[in-house]
């Protein structure tokens, strides 16, 4: 006879196929996690909520608070970083944004895994990038591109070496300009020569903007035809982290 039946030789929450015992989880005033099988080799998981006396309902606020705890943990640890400063020459299609004002926001995760463990002095930080954007306000108006945490260059790069110290962070952005959805991407290049701004390859949880002598972001535009323009901004200031 295959399927679940409980014992009353055995405590609430047990589950047995032909007299063997079914892996499962019991504990006072919280859910039961019970084995239904139709053979020894095929078994389903299937939660049972008992109702509860007034011992277990004692329980219950603790439970739940670690309940909550854990789904916290899970989500990780998420950091904004914001960057301002001014576009340095670009001609062509987007020659109006020569000169014009910057701001770039984004959140990254700092549990990502480092995809070059092996080297204690470079962290690559693959898919980091979580969300933000960038705008550059314009002759009154802003045009603003969103992050797309899904495109080929989304990485966290940071080098903690002997002779000097330098962090990189890279996303594919998009946004419309005109009537155009114009594709586009940033790098924030960040270079210390004294190798005095970061103690280590991980990822930062803050950064101190004045330790780098090297402050500038790589821009690349597709345009129209498609044609690509890029060119460089001029960081002139920060807050890393964001306050929340």
């Amino acid at each position: 006879m295959s399927g679940a039946y409980a014992s009353s030789a055995h405590p609430i929450g047990s589950r047995f196929y032909g007299g063997k015992r079914v892996p499962g989880m019991t504990d006072a005033g919280m859910p039961i996690v019970v084995g239904e099988c139709e053979s020894e080799t095929n078994c389903r998981l299937r939660t049972y909520m008992p109702v509860m006396g007034r011992e277990a309902m004692k329980h219950l606020p603790s439970a739940l608070v670690m309940v909550i705890l854990i789904c916290v943990s899970v989500k990780g640890e998420e950091v904004a970083f914001g960057f301002r400063g001014t576009v340095h020459e670009l001609d062509g299609q987007f020659s109006y944004f020569t000169g014009q004002p910057f701001e770039i926001i984004y959140s990254f995760e700092r549990t990502t895994d480092d995809a070059n463990p092996a080297d204690p002095e470079t962290g690559s930080y693959v898919g980091a990038i979580r969300s933000g954007t960038l705008t550059i306000f314009c002759a009154g108006k802003s045009y603003k591109w969103v992050v797309k945490p899904d495109g080929p260059h989304n990485i966290i790069e940071v080098k903690n070496l002997g002779t000097a110290d330098s962090y990189h962070a890279g996303v594919d952005v998009s946004g419309p300009v005109g009537e155009s959805e114009i594709p586009a991407t940033f790098v924030v290049e960040l270079t210390g020569s004294d190798a005095t701004a970061l103690s280590n390859d991980a990822l930062p949880s803050s950064l101190g903007i004045g330790s780098f002598d090297h402050r500038v972001v790589k821009f690349t535009f597709i345009g129209t035809g498609p044609y690509t323009y890029s060119t460089l901004g001029i960081i002139t200031s920060g807050n890393a982290p964001i306050p929340h």
